[in-house]
């Protein structure tokens, strides 16, 4: 199997191919407290044994627009000491949707609820012989009707399975980010973010990439750059980005296939995954460890068997550590530093990173994913090729 690292911002091709990372990753425990709800507790207590403890049970975003993504909290003891399980139903159905086993204070579950109207999750939480109740209420309004949209501003020649591969990145975000941003008035100047796109001044609805496949050094160095190049200025969320490729090197990544993958990958850095997590979730930065703290994309990572925090690749270099997940503990995921070869799936981790950044965004758009020992049953990596970047940094912001 074939691999390729990724790093954000101008991206080389070293010539010779490299191990992965080896060292394991760990996740941080989260540090924030769940947020303060009421709840309603009811228990049953056979002879001789004491029932589990609710201190609190609450959702993170308990109303918005559907599709309505929350994070359901609790605080939970026993005082017998038990190992406990949590049984969730996020919707109010009466069906159990996700089941914690060895479930701690510290565990966290997130689910989108798709239609509008009050439905009041529930809480088990069982020690196998007497278990407990609370009740959560989650509110989701009707859909907004403004859905959201990439605008693709193609610049010179592009073949049509190149500006395919574009639409269909585009429009596979759009499958997860469900809810549009407001539309704001865009003016950026030629060559902006080193582009060499032409000057722009208008509308944008949600988020406008300059995408441009050219001659920049011939195959095997510069393979281009992409970013977020301006911000809202309310929200903090892209407006413009770019996109930029040597189409030397794009006609091998064509040929080996995995070019829709690279192109699906450098959009969600557009979006702001790895590229915007400074000062929203990213914990040790620069350090041995870092780790995403975002409660969605946490309960992703739980929800797979993980522990804590989601991982951030600590190696690399600038460009690859910091801004991705860790590859030796999500090998496979689409947002690790790494491509695997026709296996790149965009798990509920990175939909969940998405709605810690602030989109509106769908669970169930997700890909399949397993923890990937278990599912390819590999060791590690059997061949990476590094590409080493310079990061972009947003020069800008726009009102909105």
């Amino acid at each position: 199997m074939r691999r390729f690292a990724f790093a954000v911002g101008l991206i080389t091709t070293a010539l010779a191919a490299s191990g992965c990372p080896t060292q394991p990753g760990s996740g941080t425990a989260p540090g924030t407290s769940a947020p303060t709800t009421s709840t309603t507790s009811t228990s049953t207590l056979p002879t001789g044994n004491r029932a589990p403890l609710i201190g609190a049970f609450a959702a993170s975003n308990p109303t918005g627009a559907v599709p309505l993504t929350t994070a359901l909290t609790w605080s939970i003891s026993d005082p017998d000491g038990d190992p406990l399980t949590c049984l969730l139903d996020a919707d109010g159905d009466a069906v159990v949707d996700k089941t914690v086993i060895g479930c701690t204070s510290s565990s966290v579950r997130a689910a989108t609820v798709s239609s509008p109207g009050a439905v009041s999750a529930s809480l088990r939480v069982s020690d196998g012989l007497a278990e407990a109740v609370a009740l959560t209420t989650v509110s989701p309004s009707p859909a907004s009707g403004d859905a959201f949209s990439i605008t693709l501003r193609i610049n010179g020649s592009m073949t049509p399975s190149q500006r395919e591969a574009f639409s269909h990145a585009a429009s596979r975000w759009a499958e997860v980010i469900r809810g549009g941003l407001p539309d704001t008035v865009l003016s950026v100047a030629a060559n902006a973010c080193n582009t060499g796109a032409a000057a722009f001044s208008g509308a944008v609805d949600d988020v406008m990439i300059d995408a441009t496949v050219a001659p920049i050094d011939g195959a095997g160095d510069i393979l281009g750059q992409a970013g977020p190049c301006r911000l809202r200025s309310t929200s903090g969320l892209p407006v413009y980005g770019v996109m930029s490729f040597d189409s030397a090197d794009v006609e091998v990544l064509q040929q080996d296939g995995d070019f829709d993958a690279v192109i699906l990958h450098e959009m969600g850095h557009v979006l702001g995954i790895g590229t915007l997590w400074s000062g929203r979730g990213l914990v040790g930065a620069g350090s041995s460890d870092p780790s995403f703290s975002g409660i969605v994309a946490r309960s992703g990572w739980q929800d797979v068997g993980g522990i804590g925090n989601v991982p951030v690749e600590n190696s690399g270099g600038p460009g690859t550590a910091d801004s991705h997940w860790r590859e030796v503990s999500l090998q496979g995921e689409l947002m690790t530093g790494y491509i695997d070869h026709n296996d790149n799936p965009l798990s509920a981790i990175t939909v969940g990173a998405c709605a810690d950044l602030g989109y509106v965004v769908d669970l169930a758009a997700a890909d399949p994913y397993g923890r990937p020992r278990l599912r390819r049953g590999e060791s590690g990596i059997s061949e990476s090729e590094a590409l080493h970047t310079q990061p972009i940094v947003p020069s800008g912001t726009v009102p909105g």
